[in-house]
């Protein structure tokens, strides 16, 4: 089991996220697009400040401010859940 983490209010955070069983799906440019897509319907929905980001074949790195009070794991949970919906759907996996 992992610690939660304690977050500090008004810092940046270096988040990075692998994709399922580490694969090489993100390789394609259309799909890193996808990605960033969603990274900007999440800053329409939440507030936080992007700084930095790397899309590599299997995981991504985002430097990340959540603002206003709003939690980094709901900001992550949105965006990545979201992401993984559209994935499955286009690849037809569950």
């Amino acid at each position: 089991m992992r610690y939660p983490r304690e977050l500090q209010d008004g810092a940046a955070y270096h988040v990075t996220s692998e994709i399922n069983r580490n694969e090489m799906e993100l390789q394609s440019p259309w799909i890193k697009t996808m990605f960033l897509t969603f990274v900007k319907r999440a800053k329409q929905k939440y507030p936080f400040q992007l700084f930095n980001f790397c899309i590599m074949d299997n995981h991504v790195h985002l430097v990340i401010k959540p603002e206003n009070g709003e939690y980094l794991s709901r900001i992550m949970q949105w965006i990545k859940g979201n992401f993984a919906r559209y994935w499955n759907k286009v690849h037809g996996k569950t």
